[in-house]
């Protein structure tokens, strides 16, 4: 099993970015999480 934990900055709160991560993700059968944080990274 592999494990990355990766911060995203940039446009990417209130743009839909967690949306379409997680049906990238259920496409290739990836598991995790993605959640905005307060310093405005994903």
């Amino acid at each position: 099993m592999k494990r990355a934990k990766v911060f995203v900055e940039g446009m990417v709160q209130g743009v839909g970015y967690r949306y379409n991560v997680k049906h990238i993700a259920m496409k290739y059968r990836v598991k995790g999480f993605v959640k905005n944080l307060d310093d405005d990274r994903i």
